[in-house]
């Protein structure tokens, strides 16, 4: 009972899961969808203190001054890694319209689509080649990105300032963080947004049936064990003279299971009739003061008189 009652509340528990991030999703998109109705805003003139975790934004990218970190996924097995993808590029891009202030601001590019990171390849390799020769190209790669924005903070951090520094050849961090704008905004593809939407709706339905019909299927299992409990049969009580299968009852047990009485040769049934024809008292007083004569049992005389 106790191992399937911990299946019951496994399966629950899965289910309640699915729930909870299905509804954290719808959510999230639900937010993300106001913002995108509401109209997003350009990320290349917004101030460190505009931007937030969650907040949504749009712009161009008109230059990619270099790669400095990238998200590998891939197997390990006994230290050998397989099946190795790149899953995100992450890019250093300026913010143009801080081009004009005195310091001007940089903050870090996530992109995972291909096509997104083919024109951000494109873009930094001319990026590059105007720095060093002061040629600009017959067409600028540039490209518009809509993404989500998010702390800057942990292992790419990290990897932001040792590629700035190189390797700390060229400077400390503290040249630096007041260039980078502390967040990053990660690509989102078009249709996303919609289609997080539609997974997470999914995995609530999933969710809600899954919990509704275990919980369904444990009470029917239940009311099913108690009606069983309560329909079982009667077993009428058998005499032991009965010579019928028992258990838990008094006698000699004979080898085949059944149980007899001890043999008395009809003595007991005898002395019951006797006592049947006695006269009853009708009081205490009658009864105590009447002397009861038995009979003699191994020679030995037995009676009740008045105390």
């Amino acid at each position: 009972m106790r191992i399937r009652n911990h299946r019951w509340i496994n399966a629950i528990i899965i289910f309640a899961v699915m729930l909870c991030m299905g509804a954290g999703g719808i959510i999230t998109a639900s937010e993300q969808q106001q913002q995108i109705n509401r109209g997003l805003d350009d990320f290349n003139y917004l101030s460190d203190s505009e931007f937030y975790k969650g907040k949504f934004v749009e712009g161009y990218v008109f230059e990619v001054y270099g790669e400095f970190a990238y998200e590998e996924s891939y197997r390990e097995t006994l230290g050998v890694k397989s099946n190795s993808h790149v899953t995100s590029h992450y890019y250093l891009i300026p913010l143009t319209g801080s081009f004009d202030s005195e310091m001007p601001k940089f903050i870090a590019l996530e992109i995972k689509t291909a096509a997104g990171v083919k024109n951000a390849e494109l873009l930094m390799e001319q990026t590059w080649n105007y720095q060093d020769t002061g040629e600009e190209p017959d067409v600028w790669n540039e490209f518009p990105i809509q993404g989500s924005v998010s702390r800057l903070d942990g292992e790419i951090e990290d990897y932001l300032y040792d590629w700035l520094t190189n390797g700390g050849t060229d400077g400390t961090r503290a040249d630096y963080e007041d260039m980078i704008c502390p967040y990053v905004i990660t690509e989102v593809a078009a249709g996303a947004v919609d289609r997080g939407m539609n997974f997470s709706v999914t995995i609530t339905l999933i969710g809600l049936a899954g919990i509704g019909v275990m919980i369904f299927l444990y009470i029917r299992t239940r009311r099913n064990e108690t009606i069983q409990a309560d329909t079982r049969p009667y077993t009428a009580y058998t005499p032991v003279n009965g010579n019928a299968a028992q258990t838990g009852s008094f006698g000699n047990t004979s080898a085949s299971g059944s149980v007899s009485s001890p043999a008395d040769g009809g003595e007991s049934a005898r002395l019951m009739e006797e006592m049947s024809r006695l006269k009853q008292p009708t009081d205490a007083d009658e009864f105590f003061g009447s002397p009861l004569r038995c009979e003699e049992q191994n020679g030995t005389d037995i009676s009740r008189g008045d105390k």
